[in-house]
């Protein structure tokens, strides 16, 4: 009785287990896809923003740019610079 016990009782953590590696596998790809999303909009935003600007402000250079923290965190942003 007491093996039969033990044998469930071990099923049970490894189902957990597994489901908890299920979730966590899941908010991973979730992350990736957030931070596709996010550089995909940024190359847009800067493909697009030229017939945004008044005219004395197209000469503008933009360009996307990612900066890793250190948590480990991904940003991705839009920079803008006047030529010299």
């Amino acid at each position: 009785m007491k093996i039969e016990l033990e044998r469930a009782d071990k099923k049970r953590r490894e189902k957990r287990l597994m489901k908890y590696y299920q979730q966590i596998e899941k908010q991973k790809r979730k992350g990736a896809v957030r931070m596709r999303t996010d550089k995909v909009f940024a190359e847009s935003v800067v493909q697009n923003i030229q017939s945004y600007l008044p005219p004395e402000l197209r000469a503008v250079e933009c360009s996307v740019v990612e900066t890793q923290k250190n948590n480990g965190v991904v940003l991705t942003g839009v920079t803008f610079k006047m030529p010299d």
